[in-house]
């Protein structure tokens, strides 16, 4: 029974993820890039199952 160490970890993981602040741009470039593909692709590619 050590609530210390798994909240060290808890807290070093928030941490980690408010360090990086460029992380939800760069997300969301990614998914802005890929719908870009998708409308510019013909549609018979996203539809292989017909």
């Amino acid at each position: 029974m050590q609530p210390s160490p798994a909240q060290n970890r808890n807290t070093g993981a928030a941490r980690e993820c408010e360090v990086e602040p460029d992380a939800a741009p760069a997300v969301v470039l990614v998914a802005v890039v890929l719908l870009l593909l998708l409308l510019v692709l013909p549609p018979t590619l996203s539809l292989p199952s017909e």
